[in-house]
């Protein structure tokens, strides 16, 4: 019997980002299983760096080679949306000829595919990030053209069966694709007495990076009304972890928002020495700690 060719749509399984991360964890598994004949739709990649993978799955290269004519340069830059490869997408589609596309990018960045003439030739598995509600509706019009909607989140898979479970095919959330050998249940006290955090103290953590979308605002005023409300005990051992960058050029200006808030000396937060890269984690004194 022949294997369903599945092609997965990603910005590079090497790059360290998030979506990079994911899938360099997706591909290893789905190749693991031997079921599919897969390739990889690498959007950050150009053909140089396509040749210098070596994997074991068809990598296509979304960016232009390096030694491409000026003019196919400047075509790749003149349009924002030629990263996320709707120029390249098609030419993929037709030399590998897929049973099935996965993708799992946001909305802007995936739309591309349910707009390629090509769409009636595969089935399209598409996870959207869903990080707010209502969803706009022109995402509803591109979700709808996917054979299968999965979510990130519980939150999402409410948040779209609310906005339109009548068009939407929200099949479930997608387990996450994460190294099991290093995401796993760990000893808090240990992990506490290593960056040297008090163990007898409360935490309420968050890992995002400093950025308009992100609600830091919202989330200070939330923990400011909780210190507010809850018993002088539990407040004076209670602290809110920020897991962040600052400064971040267009981002939230963290200090102004722990002095509106009266935060100051409840924020703690990670700090990385400039001369041997440890980290630790300290109250939030700035940018810089001695």
């Amino acid at each position: 019997m022949n294997k369903k060719r599945v092609l997965f749509v990603a910005e590079n399984h090497k790059l360290a980002s998030g979506f990079g991360t994911y899938a360099d964890n997706v591909l290893r598994r789905l190749h693991n299983t031997g079921k599919y004949e897969l390739a990889e739709f690498c959007c950050y990649a150009r053909p140089e760096d396509a040749k210098g993978m070596k994997e074991p799955w068809t990598i296509y290269a979304n960016a232009p080679s390096i030694s491409a004519p000026k003019e196919v340069q400047d075509n790749y830059t003149s349009n924002p949306n030629m990263q996320f490869g709707t120029a390249q997408f098609d030419h993929a589609c037709i030399h590998f000829k897929p049973d099935i596309v996965l993708s799992y990018r946001d909305p802007w960045m995936d739309a591309f595919i349910s707009k390629t003439p090509l769409r009636p030739y595969f089935h399209w598995v598409w996870m959207p990030t869903v990080d707010s509600e209502p969803q706009k509706q022109e995402w509803i019009e591109w979700f709808s053209s996917a054979d299968a909607i999965l979510c990130y989140s519980e939150f999402g898979m409410k948040t779209l069966k609310n906005d339109a479970s009548h068009r939407l095919n929200v099949i479930g959330c997608a387990s996450p694709a994460i190294d099991p050998e290093i995401y796993k249940p760990l000893d808090k006290k240990e992990v506490r007495t290593e960056l040297g955090i008090p163990t007898d103290i409360n935490i309420v953590g968050t890992v995002m990076r400093n950025q308009r979308r992100k609600l830091f605002p919202e989330l200070m005023k939330s923990f400011k009304k909780f210190l507010d409300e809850t018993s002088k005990e539990i407040a004076e051992k209670t602290f809110l972890f920020l897991h962040t960058s600052y400064p971040e050029k267009a981002g939230w200006n963290i200090p102004y928002l722990m002095l509106e808030n009266n935060l100051q000396g409840k924020i703690l937060t990670t700090y990385i020495c400039k001369k041997c890269n440890a980290f630790h984690v300290d109250i939030f004194k700035d940018a810089i700690v001695n």
